[in-house]
C-alpha cells in the first residue's frame, strides 16, 4: 500500500478556521440531506396513517332505509347521515348524523356516548376555532368532545349531531358497526390500486402523494443536493494543490480516498446522526407546521422511522460519493498571485439558453395553457429547474460585463481599489461564481414559490371580494337527501322567506330545465297563484328594489320558466330568496330548518360555497409557502458557508497587497467589489430570471396572474444589503490578513 509523508497529509486536516469550516459544512449538509431523504418515507407514512383512520372511523351500510322499506336487521345499531357546513371564515365542518337504534352498541369512535336528539358531540379544533362554539349550538347542545380516534388530525372539525325522530326525513344510511375499506381507484390496466382521498373531514382534500413527492424533489432535494456539492468543493482550490502534491509524493488514487475518508467521514457521520435524530424527534410527538397551521402528528410517522433509517443510509453515502468527486485528484497550476480561473472566456452565446426557455415557457402558455393554472406551475417549474441549472455559465457572462464596468470605471477616475476588483473579477473565480448562481437560483426558486401561491391566492381573494359584494337574498338546498321532507316544508318557512326548487336536465345537469313553486310562494314573490309558464324575471320585477339585488348568485343567467304546483320529492336545489331585501341569517335558518327536518340540510350560498372552495385550495397552496420557505433555508446554509469561504480567500489573495493600505475607505471598496459585486450580479440575474416566469399571461377567471412589482423591489433592496453587509465583513477580513501576512504565504 502507498504511504504518503504525515508532513505532506498535514495541510488538509490543519485544525485551522477553513478546515473547521470545512468540517461544519460536510456536518451541516449531511444532516440536511439526510432530514430531506427521511421527508419521503414519513411523508408516506402520514398518507397511510390519515386514510387508515378515516376508513376505521367511517361507518359501515348495510342498507338505505328508502331502499329496504321495512325494520333494520337485527345487526343494524344506528341510522347515519353525512353533511358539510363552513364557519363564518369558510374552514370547513364535517358533520355525522346518529339516530342510534342500540343503545348497548359501541358509540363512535372518539365519542363516548351516542349523540341523543338535540345533542352535539364536537371536536377540540372546532370548540377551539373563532366561532367553533356558537356554530356547534346551531345543531344542539354540546355534550362531550371527540377523542383522537374519531380525528386523522387534532384540530380536525368535526361534528357528531343527534336525528331528531319527529322530524327525521327517513332517509338516512342503516349502519351495523364503524370500520370501512380504503377507497380504490382503477390503474392504468383497470385494475383497483390503494387511493389517496379519504372519505370525510380534511383527508377528502390534501394532495396526492405525486404531488407531494414532486414538491419534496424539487424544493428538497434537489437544494440538499446543492448544498452537499457546495459543501464538498469549500476551500477546494487549496485542497486541490493539496491532493496533487500528494499524487506527487507517490499517493496513489485509493490513498487519496483514503484519506479524504479520513477527513470527512466523521462529519458527515454526525451529521448524518443529526438528521436522522431530528426525524425520530419529529415522531415524539405532535407538532405545527410554522405558518401554515398544520399539524404533525408523531404517532403517524414512527413506522416509517426504519425506512427512515435506509434512507439516512443512502444519504451518508451520496455526501461520501459527492465528496470524493469533487475532490478528486486533479492537474493543479503552481500557486501565483493570479486568481483561480473558472475556465477561460465566458461564452456568450449561453445566455440565449435561458432567455429563449423563459421565452417559450411564456408562448406555451398564451398558445396552449392560457386558463390553465396548474399546467402552468408545472411548466414553470420545469422551466425554472433548467435555468437554474444554466446560471453558473450564464452568470459568468454577467460578471465578465460587470468586471469590464468596473475596470472602465476604475481607469477613468485612477482607483487602485477598482482596478483589483475588476481584474479579479475578470478573472471569473469559480467561488464567485459558486456564490452568485446559489443566489440566483435562490431568488428564483423564491419567487416560484410565490407564484405558484398567486394562483390560489388570487382566487380566495377574488372570492372574498364576491363574498363582501353579496347581499345574502338566496340560499340554496342541495334536495338530494332530504328531497321529501324539504319539499313538505317550505311553506312553513318565516313569511320574508320564499322558496322555489330548481330542476336540472337530466342530460345536462349544468342547465336548469325548470322552476318549481307552489301557490304560497309565488303570493311570497308578489305573483299571481296559478299563473303558468311565468318566466323568472318576471316574478322577481315584483319584488321590491331592495329585494332584486344578489340573486343572481343563484339563478343562471338565462331566463327559466316557473310552474306553480306542489314541490315533489325529486333531486334539484331549493333555492330560499328573501322577499323583503333583507340579509338571510344562516344561523337563524340552519335552528328553523332543524326543527322542521332532521338531518338540518346543509346551506350554500353561491359566493360563500366558492369562498369555502378557494380557502380549501389556498389552504393546500400554502404548503408550497413553506416549501420554498424549506429550500431558502437550505439555499441560505449553502449561501453562508460558500460567502465564508470566499471572504477568507479573498483576503488571503490580495494580503500582499493591503499589507500597505492603510485607508479603511479603500480596503472596503476592495472588498465590497470583490464579494458585494458578484452578490449584487446575482441578485440581478435572479430577478431577471424571475421576472420572466412571472411575466407568463395566465389567466383564471378572467385575470391575469401576476407579481407585485414591489415583491421584486423588496428582493432586491434584500439583495443590496446583503451585498454591502458580505462586502464589508470581506473588508474586515482584508484588513486582518494584512496585518499579519508574511512574504512567500500567498495562497489561492
Amino acid at each position: 500500500m502507498t504511504t504518503v509523508p504525515r508532513a505532506v497529509r498535514r495541510p488538509l486536516r490543519e485544525p485551522g478556521s477553513a478546515g473547521a469550516a470545512w468540517r461544519w459544512a460536510l456536518g451541516v449538509a449531511a444532516a440536511v440531506a439526510t432530514a430531506v431523504a427521511c421527508l419521503f418515507p414519513l411523508v408516506d407514512a402520514t398518507y397511510e396513517a390519515r386514510l387508515n383512520q378515516d376508513a376505521a372511523r367511517m361507518p359501515h351500510q348495510i342498507a338505505q332505509t328508502n331502499d329496504s322499506g321495512a325494520r333494520p336487521s337485527a345487526q343494524a345499531i344506528a341510522y347515519y347521515d353525512q353533511s358539510f357546513e363552513y364557519l363564518d371564515n369558510y374552514e370547513h365542518v364535517e358533520i355525522g348524523w346518529f339516530m342510534n337504534i342500540k343503545p348497548d352498541a359501541a358509540p363512535p369512535p372518539g365519542a363516548d356516548r351516542w349523540p341523543g336528539p338535540g345533542q352535539v358531540i364536537a371536536s377540540p379544533g372546532l370548540l377551539g376555532a373563532e366561532g367553533g362554539p356558537e356554530f356547534a349550538r346551531r345543531y344542539g347542545e354540546v355534550v362531550s368532545e371527540i377523542g383522537a380516534a374519531g380525528l386523522v388530525n387534532p384540530r380536525e372539525k368535526v361534528l357528531y349531531v343527534g336525528i331528531e325522530p319527529a322530524v327525521s326525513d327517513g332517509n338516512q344510511a342503516v349502519i351495523d358497526g364503524f370500520g370501512v375499506p380504503r377507497l380504490t381507484k382503477l390503474d392504468a390496466e383497470g385494475a383497483p390500486t390503494a387511493s389517496d382521498e379519504g372519505y370525510a373531514g380534511d383527508v377528502l382534500y390534501q394532495w396526492n402523494r405525486t404531488s407531494a413527492w414532486t414538491t419534496l424533489t424539487l424544493f428538497g432535494v434537489a437544494p440538499a443536493l446543492l448544498l452537499v456539492g457546495v459543501a464538498a468543493r469549500l476551500g477546494g482550490e487549496r485542497r486541490d494543490q493539496h491532493i496533487a502534491w500528494l499524487v506527487v509524493m507517490g499517493a496513489s488514487p485509493g490513498a487519496i480516498r483514503r484519506f479524504l475518508a479520513r477527513e470527512s467521514l466523521l462529519p458527515a457521520g454526525l451529521g448524518t446522526l443529526a438528521g436522522f435524530g431530528l426525524a425520530g424527534l419529529a415522531t415524539a410527538g405532535n407538532w405545527v407546521v410554522p405558518g401554515l397551521g398544520a399539524v404533525i402528528v408523531g404517532s403517524y410517522l414512527r413506522p416509517a422511522l426504519p425506512w427512515c433509517l435506509a434512507a439516512a443510509a443512502l444519504a451518508f453515502l451520496a455526501v461520501m460519493l459527492v465528496v470524493f468527486a469533487a475532490n478528486r485528484g486533479r492537474r493543479v497550476k503552481r500557486p501565483q498571485v493570479r486568481p483561480a480561473a473558472a475556465g477561460g472566456r465566458p461564452r456568450s452565446w449561453l445566455v440565449i439558453l435561458p432567455i429563449g426557455l423563459i421565452a417559450a415557457q411564456s408562448w406555451t402558455y398564451m398558445l396552449i395553457y392560457p386558463n390553465n393554472p396548474g399546467a402552468a406551475a408545472t411548466i414553470s417549474a420545469l422551466t425554472s429547474a433548467a435555468v437554474i441549472v444554466l446560471l453558473a455559465p450564464t452568470g459568468g457572462v454577467f460578471m465578465a460585463l460587470a468586471a469590464a464596468a468596473v475596470l472602465r470605471a476604475a481607469r477613468w477616475r485612477g482607483s487602485p481599489a477598482g482596478l483589483v476588483a475588476g481584474r479579479e473579477l475578470a478573472a471569473l473565480p469559480r467561488p464567485a461564481l459558486r456564490i452568485a448562481a446559489i443566489i440566483a437560483g435562490a431568488v428564483i426558486i423564491t419567487v416560484q414559490a410565490v407564484l405558484l401561491l398567486a394562483g390560489p391566492t388570487h382566487q380566495e381573494t377574488t372570492a372574498r371580494a364576491a363574498v363582501a359584494a353579496d347581499p345574502k337574498l338566496a340560499i340554496s338546498i342541495q334536495q338530494e337527501a332530504s328531497a321529501t321532507q324539504l319539499a313538505k316544508t317550505a311553506d312553513r318557512l318565516p313569511g320574508h322567506l320564499a322558496a322555489v326548487l330548481v330542476e336540472t336536465d337530466s342530460d345536462d345537469s349544468s342547465r336548469v330545465t325548470t322552476l318549481t313553486t307552489t301557490c304560497l310562494q309565488l303570493e311570497r314573490f308578489g305573483a299571481p297563484c296559478g299563473a303558468s309558464g311565468l318566466t323568472f324575471a318576471e316574478v322577481i320585477a315584483a319584488l321590491p328594489a331592495e329585494a332584486r339585488d344578489g340573486l343572481v348568485w343563484t339563478i343562471p343567467p338565462f331566463t327559466p320558466v316557473i310552474e306553480a304546483r306542489r314541490l315533489s320529492g325529486q333531486p334539484g336545489s331549493l333555492v330560499i330568496v328573501s322577499v323583503d331585501g333583507s340579509r338571510i341569517d344562516r344561523a337563524g335558518l340552519t335552528a328553523t330548518l332543524g326543527k322542521l327536518v332532521s338531518p338540518v340540510p346543509t346551506l350554500t350560498d353561491e359566493s360563500g360555497a366558492w369562498l369555502a372552495g378557494a380557502t380549501v385550495s389556498l389552504h393546500n397552496a400554502r404548503w408550497l409557502l413553506a416549501a420554498g420557505g424549506m429550500t431558502a433555508t437550505i439555499l441560505f446554509a449553502a449561501a453562508v458557508f460558500a460567502l465564508w469561504f470566499e471572504v477568507e480567500r479573498v483576503a488571503r489573495r490580495i494580503a500582499a497587497l493591503t499589507m500597505m493600505i492603510s485607508s479603511k475607505r479603500t480596503t472596503n471598496a476592495l472588498g465590497i467589489g470583490l464579494v458585494g459585486l458578484p452578490i449584487a450580479v446575482a441578485t440581478a440575474i435572479g430577478v431577471l430570471a424571475a421576472a420572466g416566469f412571472a411575466a407568463a399571461p395566465v389567466s383564471v377567471a378572467g385575470s391575469v396572474l401576476s407579481m407585485p412589482w414591489g415583491f421584486f423591489g423588496l428582493i432586491i433592496l434584500i439583495g443590496v444589503l446583503f451585498a454591502l453587509s458580505a462586502g464589508l465583513a470581506a473588508a474586515g477580513a482584508i484588513r486582518r490578513h494584512g496585518t499579519r501576512w508574511i512574504p512567500a504565504s500567498t495562497e489561492v
